[in-house]
């Protein structure tokens, strides 16, 4: 139950980073982009990615009722980091620049645009799982032919 808490945390800490660091960006305050371009690549995308990383491993690797390999629950964490950041930085550009969610939604648009990334984010943590799924009965079958 703790590891499903620090799961959730780190999911809090990746979002935090990321919004942060598009804030500055967007309004052109340079205190934490100061420090080098290669600190602030790291503190807007590299960060939030270990952080999503370590999410989706620990709910992989734990949540699941069987046992699963560390080989597979790391890999099923990677390909699934990899596409909800890319995923994030996707949506967060298409609200910005392109949804007009106000003028169609009024003040519930900040509902409507939560519902959405809720959506999304679910769409890709079930294909992760689904990825776990499968690469374990590969393992599986694999081990019932020798």
């Amino acid at each position: 139950l703790l590891m499903i808490g620090l799961a959730g945390i780190s999911h809090l800490v990746s979002m935090g980073l990321t919004s942060l660091m598009s804030y500055a960006q967007r309004y052109r305050i340079q205190a934490p982009l100061d420090l080098g371009p290669i600190v602030g690549v790291f503190l807007k995308y590299l960060l939030p990615f270990l952080f999503t990383f370590w999410m989706f491993f620990l709910i992989y690797k734990i949540i699941p009722n069987r046992k699963i390999r560390f080989k597979t629950a790391f890999q099923t964490a990677l390909f699934t980091s990899f596409f909800w950041e890319v995923a994030k930085q996707l949506f967060g550009w298409y609200v910005f620049n392109i949804g007009k969610f106000s003028m169609i939604y009024g003040s519930l648009s900040a509902l409507v645009i939560f519902f959405l990334w809720v959506y999304y984010s679910s769409v890709i943590v079930i294909l992760g799982a689904e990825a776990v799924f499968l690469l374990e009965e590969k393992v599986g079958f694999k081990q019932k032919a020798e």
